[in-house]
Order: structure tokens, then C-alpha cells, then sequence
């Protein structure tokens, strides 16, 4: 799942006797992270292996660390994935959004193959519909630069005929819209 948009970038389906601790390197080696990547994940991660794996690859590790029975460490460990817990719960929304428009959260298919484009297809469907909201987001973000750009520009005398017209009518518009 991408930290920025939420969006699925790999799909990875096993057995349910596999422990997902141990399938962050298939989740990751495809990818093609760029060194220095931040990879959040949840305390089911949380191993040496993985650890070793993420420096090999000099990625930046953001796996939430397991409770030692040292009472002292707490406080540390509690900040420690409090901190990381910020950026995690995006991700977290992104899956409560999977199992609840594209039913993640129980399959109708037997087999890994079958599932496993059920949950691809899903994944798709997700991105599309992530994708339009992220694009809408943009175009928000753009228009209001336009807004305050043409503002600055209205207020010069040389523009003239159709140019200024437009103008006036967009400001006009903008001021509508505010209100």
C-alpha cells in the first residue's frame, strides 16, 4: 500500500497455515523501492529477519515493535509505535475500505488462484476509485491556484477585449462560489 495515496501496490495471497511475518520480502522485492523508502508495517512483522532484509535492502524500517517483558522499555516502545501509528492508520482506513465496498473480508472462491484474483480484481477496482478522489483532489487544489493567480492578474491595466472579460466573469464566478 503506498504511504501517500493509499493506493494497492501488491497483492500477495497465501495459504492460511503461512504466517504473514514471514511474506514482507515477497511483498517488497518486486516492488522496486528506491533506497531510503519508509516501510510501514504492523506488529505481525516485527522480526529479526525482516529487520536484516529492510537494511539489506536500505530501506528505512517502520515495523512496530512487539511488548519485551522489560517494564522499562515501555514508555520508549509505546512512543515508538505511537509515532509510527500517525502515518499508519491511512493504511488501516485503506483496508477498512477493501473489506467494506469490495468484501475483503470473506471470500466467495475456493483456492489460492481463484481468491487470488478475486482480491486482485478488488485491488483494481480500490485504485480506481482512490484514483478518481485523488484526481478530483488535485483539480481542487489547481483551480484555486487559478483562482488566486487570475485575481493578481486582474488588477493590471493591460489587459484588454476578450482576455479581461474572461477574467472578470471567472472572478465573478469564484466569488459565487465562496459564499
Amino acid at each position: 500500500m503506498d504511504k501517500t495515496y493509499s493506493l494497492v501496490q501488491k497483492v500477495e495471497v497465501t495459504p492460511a497455515n503461512v504466517y504473514d511475518g514471514n511474506m514482507l520480502s515477497s511483498l517488497i522485492d518486486p516492488t522496486c523501492l528506491p533506497e531510503e523508502t519508509e516501510v510501514l508495517a504492523d506488529k505481525g512483522y516485527c522480526s529479526q529477519a525482516n529487520e536484516d532484509f529492510l537494511k539489506e535492502k536500505n530501506l528505512v524500517s517502520k515495523i512496530m515493535r512487539k511488548k519485551k517483558n522489560n517494564p522499562l522499555k515501555d514508555i520508549e516502545l509505546i512512543e515508538y509505535n505511537y509515532q509510527i501509528s500517525k502515518e499508519w492508520y491511512r493504511i488501516e482506513q485503506s483496508f477498512g475500505g477493501l473489506k467494506k465496498h469490495f468484501d475483503w473480508d470473506r471470500s466467495i472462491y475456493m483456492g489460492l488462484k481463484k481468491k487470488s484474483d478475486y482480491l486482485i480484481l478488488g485491488a483494481i477496482a480500490f485504485n480506481l476509485k482512490r484514483s478518481i478522489k485523488i484526481l478530483r483532489a488535485w483539480e481542487r487544489r489547481d483551480t484555486s491556484k487559478f483562482w488566486v493567480e487570475s485575481k493578481k492578474n486582474a488588477g493590471k491595466k493591460d489587459l484588454t477585449g476578450e482576455k479581461s472579460k474572461k477574467l472578470k466573469r471567472k472572478r465573478y464566478f469564484h466569488r459565487d462560489a465562496k459564499n
